[in-house]
């Protein structure tokens, strides 16, 4: 266990089994080229912040102590270390809001992250937050 084949297999199977949109925390690749792993909740399971957003109780740091054995060593380093970013729901605007780096800025990784979360591209917006973010 612990290649990054297995693990991709495993994300892709959690993405197939299970229906409705997500929020959720994910990380891609070092080059930006996939989802490396991602962590979701269906938004009718999400947790409520304020009386606007619908978001995962994951958060990127105690989620990369978990999964950071499971990945392939050169992957191992700080969770910041990583292109990363998060999805939230806005109910009052009905939005998917994708906060992120750069690297979730590239189109085909905007329909990656659409398609892992199963949501409506219409009602996804994103947004670049280099401050939380860098990468």
């Amino acid at each position: 266990m612990g290649n990054f084949e297995e693990i991709y297999k495993t994300n892709m199977a959690t993405y197939f089994s299970s229906g409705g949109p997500k929020v959720g925390i994910f990380w891609l690749t070092p080059d930006g080229d996939r989802i490396l792993w991602h962590s979701e909740s269906l938004v009718r399971d999400g947790l409520s912040v304020g009386n606007e957003y619908v978001c995962s109780s994951d958060n990127h740091k105690e989620e990369w102590n978990k999964i950071k054995v499971l990945l392939n060593p050169k992957y191992t380093g700080d969770y910041t270390s990583l292109p990363r970013g998060r999805v939230v729901y806005d109910h009052v605007k009905d939005k998917y809001i994708v906060l992120g780096g750069r690297a979730c800025q590239v189109s085909y990784i905007k329909d990656m992250i659409i398609s892992w979360y199963d949501l409506a591209k219409e009602k996804v917006i994103f947004e670049l937050d280099e401050n939380q973010y860098k990468i």
